[in-house]
């Protein structure tokens, strides 16, 4: 289903200042209505606040329906490369919770390492790529 301008609206305005309820319950909303993701992604042209609330979203939508996010990872992966590459951190949560697309194994691999090594990268997403990249070692 389109994402209605109605909706987008909606989120814009909301997300800076939501709650982890809230975000939850469009997550919900996103999941049951099958709204498509690839046009929600415009929200990580706006504002960083709003950015990364959604991104916060995605996770919410990763741990409550794992399969919906997973199949749309490898285009938001390409869309955060052309939007802002910080955005990138966000998917080491991301795949702990709902595993690496194969199409995205190898670059996942070299980000996940880039993210061990850097000194700028918080110990949340370090711990989360070090499991991830564990993970990825018993894939047969």
């Amino acid at each position: 289903m389109k994402a209605t301008p109605v909706f987008l609206k909606e989120l814009k305005s909301l997300l800076p200042k939501s709650s982890y309820e809230q975000r939850k319950m469009w997550a919900t909303y996103i999941i049951e209505k099958n709204i498509n993701l690839k046009e929600l992604s415009e929200l990580l042209k706006c504002e960083k606040k709003i950015a990364t609330k959604f991104l916060w979203m995605l996770s919410d939508i990763a741990i409550l329906s794992p399969n919906r996010l997973l199949k749309e990872l490898p285009y938001l992966m390409n869309y955060c490369s052309t939007v802002n590459q910080d955005y990138k951190t966000y998917f080491a949560s991301y795949w702990l919770y709902v595993g690496v697309p194969f199409e995205n194994e190898g670059e996942a691999i070299e980000l996940l390492f880039q993210f061990l090594v850097s000194p700028k990268t918080n110990i949340t997403t370090k711990s989360r790529s070090v499991l991830v990249l564990f993970n990825l070692t018993k894939i047969p």
